[in-house]
């Protein structure tokens, strides 16, 4: 090395210097000033760990004041380089390099294979996987529903598939209990976020139903959501809804004040999804304030989701009032509708905005076996309790809890029951929180039974806690004893036995209770327990549920239209137990039969699943298990882990857990929490377990993690040594990772059309390509290490050999460019312009609604193709190797 006063050189052990001056050459020794760092260093000559900063043509440099300019030529004149440059504007700058940035960092692969700045070499190893899995994943049409943690079934895949094909979807979700609304709208609000379709969204549900969406979106799908009330609106200045991306609120508080929707409206969204929408009220004649606070909103924003109950519980004139808000200008008038609706016997399938399945056309359900036990209360405790009337259903709120537990024979069959059946999982749900907390305690403490508890005193975490000890098959609980909040977003379908402690008087909410169990892909019967006290009100419920809606054997969407019509029965009979229950029961027999054939005409007129849809779901659901690949994920965490000094471990079947550590290579690694997390890389597990997270190439901490591995300089310069025979010792070989890149908005799916898998190429000094018969998985195998202070001092004579394979190399990768190009702009165009002519055939929405959505499909179209003619070719890593 021949040091002088004047030069620029950089350390390369520690790069975060900056770019040094050399400010003193005295015997042996030199010094440098580090000024972006405010720090100097002395160095022996012979073992200086210091790389020459020489910049080459064509490259960009920045002055002291920072701008950038571009080298035109170099000239070395004792030792000291000039150069002769160009401004933004093209005007000549002549720059020594004392004037140099002292902040300049070196991140392309040669600059820092010249500066001595590489990596090891599981970094390039990491870097190249890291690349041919975005590659993938970009070009997977399943890319946005690899990460859910949800079954993947074809009604659900099917609507995410109807969604993705429209740039802002604007849907009504009508399914069926059971058939998971809340779900629907989880996969398109998921694949809309990861593709780029939607950056903000706004979901607006009833106040109570806050929570289950909160952990609903943050537990299936990763989408964390700002929650807000009146406190947080009047807490921030300005506009509180423009602070956040993803916002959930409560109906009232946007309904309920002006300034609260005015702030909203003004926010700009992306999508909307509002739940519960059936109660929203609409005529003709006027709306509730609910109702227009929707209307202004989904006149604003893009894409809009409504789930809603069936036509056939609230009717065809209530689902055309939230028709009108998904296409107002086609549905216009209600008369009109109708008659549409009849000519075509029912909506029409294609493009529609209606989705509607039913347990019939979904199947798959479990069967039903009702286990009734009456039971017969000691006097003194029906002398003491209330049993008649509504406060007969839940005696045990008026007494303490040592009384009730003593004398309801409730307490006393349930102990039996559990320890008839250990072996098998029980879920018991009842209305009340004091009521499950106290029912647990008794269970755990006095008659010895493993349980746990689950109600809304505890934390999220405490519930989660609380359901994964139950989901354990080896050491877990027996039983969860739930509040009423069980039945709410939670599914214990691993188990089969069910006991309803008590009945709440909502049909409705009796098929929320059982609907934890009774899912799709059960897979066994499942069993109902209903213990009751005979000659109670709660036997006058039971038997009005079995015997007259039969809602306890069967799904029954009629329950709450006939209850409204026998309401005044029913209230008598609770009130008067002893009083004979048959005309009650027959005109509620009576309704439910009415009801059921207007829901069989309903069900005629609103389509459901297509045999297209569902070939197409299937073929979806196929690709997303191809694609999400746990095997090749869990080898590429755990290279990942390894190469940033992760601590992770398999903990048990199927469960990982990692944990920071003292050594990492960055200070944070992205959603690591401080004390570590575990997740499972199997769909089935994550489903069964939620206490583990689902940790899929999706998953944020995944994604993440490999945009700051690509996004950095992290391996894309590297050296091995390798011995091959036929090859002269100290040939010097260059290994290049490139790939085509551009610049498209995220909306625009470049990815799905232009080939983004890094190219390879491995050439030797004399330009031979060898990487066909040396891949990287075997030079991976066969490359030896060299150390850093022998590779230091070669680097610097190899220079010039370096530099001579590099335009070499650009040329070679650049060579297929302009085919790869006309290929990718040809099956773009080809996409967008299928899709475009099919909107242009359907006659399923309004013109202003299709023109919306064509146009929209152009601007991408233009947008993507604009993007792929500008696509070049970026060199991403480079591996020199040396023969030995």
């Amino acid at each position: 090395m021949t040091f002088t006063v004047g030069q620029r050189w950089v350390s390369q052990t520690e790069s975060d210097l900056g770019l040094g001056l050399i400010t003193d050459v005295s015997g042996r020794r030199v010094t440098i000033a580090f000024p972006a760092a405010e720090e100097e260093r002395t160095y022996a000559m012979d073992n200086a760990p210091l790389a020459r900063v020489r910049y080459r043509v064509g490259e960009t440099l920045r002055d002291r004041h920072e701008r950038a300019l571009t080298v035109r030529e170099v000239e070395d004149s004792e030792g000291l380089f000039t150069y002769e440059c160009e401004d933004e504007s093209g005007e000549p700058v002549t720059l020594t390099e004392v004037m140099l940035s002292p902040h300049a960092r070196f991140v392309h692969p040669e600059q820092r294979l010249f500066c001595g700045q590489f990596d090891r070499n599981g970094d390039f190893q990491l870097r190249y996987a890291t690349l041919q899995h975005q590659a993938r994943l970009q070009a997977s049409p399943a890319r946005g529903l690899i990460g859910t943690r949800t079954q993947l079934l074809p009604h659900q895949v099917a609507i995410a598939e109807q969604a993705a094909r429209r740039p802002h979807p604007r849907l009504l979700l009508a399914d069926e209990a059971g058939l998971g609304k809340t779900i629907e709208a989880g996969l398109i609000l998921h694949r809309q976020v990861i593709t780029g379709q939607a950056e903000r969204l706004l979901v607006v549900v009833p106040d109570a139903l806050l929570t289950q969406w909160f952990v609903e979106m943050r537990r299936r799908f990763n989408l964390h959501f700002a929650l807000f009330n009146q406190e947080r609106l009047e807490a921030e200045e300005g506009n509180p809804f423009e602070n956040e991306q993803f916002v959930l609120c409560p109906l009232s508080l946007l309904s309920d004040s002006e300034a609260n929707l005015a702030a909203a409206e003004e926010a700009g969204w992306d999508l909307l999804v509002v739940d519960e929408a059936h109660h929203l009220h609409w005529t003709p004649e006027g709306a509730d304030a609910g109702y227009q606070a929707v209307e202004r909103l989904a006149g604003r924003i893009p894409g809009a989701l409504l789930l809603t109950a069936t036509p056939e519980q609230v009717g065809l004139d209530s689902h055309f009032a939230r028709l009108r808000l998904i296409d107002p200008a086609r549905f216009t008038d209600y008369a009109a509708f109708q008659q549409t609706v009849r000519e075509h016997g029912g909506l029409p399938e294609q493009h529609r905005v209606l989705f509607r399945h039913t347990r019939e056309d979904v199947g798959g359900f479990p069967e039903r076996v009702v286990e009734p036990a009456p039971l017969e209360a000691d006097p003194d405790y029906a002398e003491q309790a209330q049993l008649a009337g509504p406060a007969g259903l839940f005696p045990e709120t008026a007494l303490d809890s040592e009384t009730w537990l003593a004398g309801d024979p409730r307490v006393a069959w349930l102990q039996q029951m559990l320890k008839a059946n250990r072996n098998e999982k029980v879920l018991v749900i009842c209305a009340h929180a004091d009521t499950a907390e106290t029912l647990e305690h008794f269970l755990q403490l006095r008659a010895g039974i493993r349980s746990a508890a689950f109600h809304e005193r505890l934390s999220i975490i405490e519930r989660d806690r609380a359901a994964a000890w139950f989901a354990d098959d080896e050491q877990g609980a027996q039983a969860l004893i739930c509040s009423e909040i069980g039945s709410e977003g939670r599914n214990f379908q691993f188990a089969r036995h069910l006991v309803l402690f008590d009945l709440p008087r909502n049909p409705d909410l009796l098929e929320q209770r059982i609907g934890r169990l009774d899912r799709i892909g059960q897979g066994e019967r499942i069993h109902i327990h209903v213990p009751y006290i005979a000659g109670s009100a709660q036997q006058v419920l039971f038997q009005w549920y079995q015997q007259g809606l039969n809602a306890l054997q069967a799904y029954c969407p009629t329950g709450v239209a006939v209850q409204h019509e026998v309401a005044e029965q029913l209230d008598a009979a609770l009130n008067d137990p002893e009083a004979p229950l048959d005309g009650l029961l027959e005109a509620t027999r009576q309704a439910r039969e009415a009801q059921e054939e207007s829901l069989q005409e309903e069900r005629r007129l609103i389509a459901s699943l297509t045999r297209d849809e569902q070939a197409a779901a299937d073929a979806s659901i196929s690709t997303i298990r191809e694609t999400e690949a746990p095997d090749d994920l869990a080898a590429y965490l755990t290279q990942l882990l390894d190469q940033y000094g992760i601590d992770h471990e398999e903990t048990g079947k199927e469960q990982w857990t990692v944990r920071p550590t003292d050594h990492m290579k960055t200070e944070h690694f992205p959603h690591l929490p401080d004390d570590g997390l575990s997740f499972t890389l199997e769909r089935d597990v994550a489903l069964a377990r939620e206490d583990l997270a689902f940790m899929s190439w999706e998953h944020p901490m995944v994604r993440d993690a490999m945009n700051m591995v690509t996004d950095s300089e992290l391996g894309n310069a590297a050296l091995i040594t390798l011995e091959l025979k036929g090859v002269q010792p100290g040939t010097l070989m260059l290994e290049a990772l490139y790939r085509v890149t551009t610049a498209a908005p995220r909306s625009v799916p470049v990815g799905r059309f232009l080939p983004l898998a890094p190219g390879r190429m491995l050439l030797t000094s004399d330009g031979r390509d060898l990487s066909t018969m040396l891949t990287h998985d075997k030079l991976n195998q066969i490359g030896g290490r060299i150390k850093r202070k022998d590779a230091q001092q070669i680097l610097p004579r190899l220079r010039d050999d370096i530099e001579a394979l590099l335009p070499a190399i650009r040329e070679k990768a650049e060579a297929g460019l302009p085919e790869t190009i006309a290929d990718a702009r040809q099956a773009l165009e080809a996409h967008y312009n299928a899709e475009i002519e099919a909107l242009r055939e359907l006659q399923a929405t309004s013109d202003e609604l299709k023109n919306r959505e064509i146009e929209a499909l152009e601007a991408q179209r233009e947008q993507g193709t604009a993007a792929i003619d500008r696509a070049g070719v970026e060199l991403e890593g480079l591996r020199m190797i040396l023969t030995t």
